[in-house]
């Protein structure tokens, strides 16, 4: 009789036998990133260090959207309705 808790463990030891040695993985010269990630994610690490300067540019484009759409006629879409 196999109860959960012995199938959990089974499956996570199978889990776990497919994930590859660290060894393995600094070998492998097929884990390297284009340039296009690495360019996507020193963008988003700058944004992570500097949250309030992104935040701040995002409200000001809002706001500034939302004063040409006032005199367009037109709906906002920054949330400020």
């Amino acid at each position: 009789m196999t109860t959960l808790k012995a199938a959990l463990q089974e499956t996570y030891f199978m889990e776990l036998e497919e994930i590859p040695s660290e060894e393995k993985l600094s070998e492998d010269e097929a884990l390297t990133f284009s340039p296009a990630f690495e360019r996507k994610m020193k963008k988003l690490i700058r944004r992570a260090d500097h949250p309030i300067r992104y935040r701040f540019a995002q409200v000001v484009a809002c706001l500034l959207h939302r004063l040409g759409s006032q005199s367009r006629g037109a709906g906002g879409i920054c949330g400020l309705d």
